[in-house]
């Protein structure tokens, strides 16, 4: 089956800049994901910038309080996650339907429908990647134990293993993230669609992976670098006093916070690109665009 990664490429560019309103989603994902940083950081920059030892570390309440708010930043990461992964695949199909204008509120009320399915394809990549994770941490510790620590050496190499299993995974995912929006699929029809594609279609999605992979990731890491300004500063810190480490890492934080606004939006559209190339991949290599029914009206 022939595949034109310049028409799906171009197809899906067209998508992102004819409907800004798509990166919508993608900025608020990308809010949600950079909580992360000072949910993760704040206790480490607590005691850094501290002249004496936090209040918190002292009492169990503080350390529990935060446990629990990290595990809901996770849940809701989680959940709002599929619902933006589902409102999104849902407008890039009405743009490729040939809707010329989309709107926020029925875009994100087309992905509610999909919003269980999505949740059910993400809860199997991160249960998977769980048991593959904790499978591989016990045969290390395992192997290590036997071996006193020789075989641990041997083991090291597989870990290159993981990463372009988890880029199999990856397009596995978008693929039956496609089928359930498309073809209105269930979780294990979706899944098995979505193999069903990869596998018939090795080459074609193996080269789509590589090409968004590569391209946009390296893209946006070079976007992202001005925000590791901070952790840049950390050395010179070290070897300062503590009011002249106070300035410098204000400094560094202000221009990493003066850079966020213009990277939110570089990944959100960045995010509505991949999404549209991988669903459009899925609608060319299922002979799917055809058969789409015209768009509705909008209301």
């Amino acid at each position: 089956m022939s595949f034109d990664f310049g028409e799906v490429l171009t197809r899906a560019w067209e998508i992102t800049w004819g409907h800004k309103i798509l990166w919508a989603f993608g900025v608020v994902g990308m809010l949600l994901g950079f909580l992360f940083l000072p949910i993760t950081f704040a206790p480490a920059l607590s005691v850094l910038m501290a002249e004496d030892i936090p209040v918190w570390i002292e009492e169990p309440g503080y350390i529990i309080g935060y446990i629990f708010l990290f595990l809901f930043w996770l849940a809701a990461s989680f959940l709002l996650g599929a619902l933006l992964q589902a409102s999104m695949s849902c407008g890039v199909l009405q743009a490729e339907r040939g809707a010329e204008k989309l709107s926020f509120m029925e875009v994100l009320k087309s992905g509610l429908p999909f919003f269980g399915r999505f949740l059910g394809i993400a809860a199997l990549v991160a249960g998977g990647v769980m048991v593959v994770m904790v499978g591989f941490a016990a045969l290390y510790l395992f192997v290590s134990l036997v071996t006193f620590g020789l075989g641990a050496m041997c083991l090291a190499p597989l870990q290159i293993l993981l990463y372009p299993l988890m880029v199999v995974v990856y397009a596995w995912q978008e693929q039956a993230m496609a089928s359930i929006v498309v073809e209105d699929q269930g979780v294990r029809a979706a899944a098995r669609q979505g193999w069903q594609v990869l596998r018939q279609n090795l080459l074609p999605v193996g080269l789509m992976t590589l090409i968004l992979y590569l391209g946009v990731g390296m893209l946006s890491g070079f976007v992202s670098f001005p925000l590791m300004v901070p952790f840049f500063a950390m050395p010179v810190i070290a070897f300062e006093g503590l009011e002249h480490s106070r300035n410098i890492f204000l400094a560094a934080g202000l221009c990493a916070l003066a850079w966020l606004p213009p990277l939110v939006v570089f990944q959100a559209a960045a995010m509505t690109f991949l999404k549209s190339s991988w669903l459009l991949t899925y609608l060319r290599l299922t002979r799917k665009t055809e058969s789409l029914p015209p768009a509705a009206a909008p209301a």
